[in-house]
């Protein structure tokens, strides 16, 4: 059923977070890693640059997580024996999230090191 207006999107864009955030164990992880690099961020005043480069990065690897999620439980009801077709994408899917998780820590790294070491 399609959303009769705009605020009704949002309501339901805002309920998948949530519920994405509720049920998935690495969701409660990567926030609570996004909580902690906020805050380091603070202490070691980020530039608004350095600040902005921390947040696409952290929502990047969140949003490559559930569009993982979300495409594993529609490949699960599409075929819940084993497929190999359907492992392959899962594993691909699987692989964009770790690239993207090497790369937040690759992110972290070039933020952090000069201000930690000093």
């Amino acid at each position: 059923m399609k959303n009769k207006n705009f605020l009704q999107s949002l309501k339901c864009s805002f309920n998948g977070i949530v519920a994405y955030f509720k049920s998935e164990r690495n969701a409660k992880i990567e926030f609570v890693f996004a909580i902690l690099a906020f805050a380091l961020g603070i202490i070691f005043k980020l530039s608004k640059t350095e600040f902005a480069v921390l947040s696409i990065t952290i929502f990047f690897v969140i949003v490559a997580e559930m569009i993982n999620t979300g495409l594993e439980k529609t490949l699960d009801l599409i075929d819940k024996d084993f497929n190999k077709d359907i492992k392959f994408i899962k594993d691909l899917s699987a692989g964009f999230v770790l690239l993207s998780a090497i790369n937040s820590i690759i992110i972290f790294y070039l933020l952090f090191i000069d201000k930690i070491l000093r």
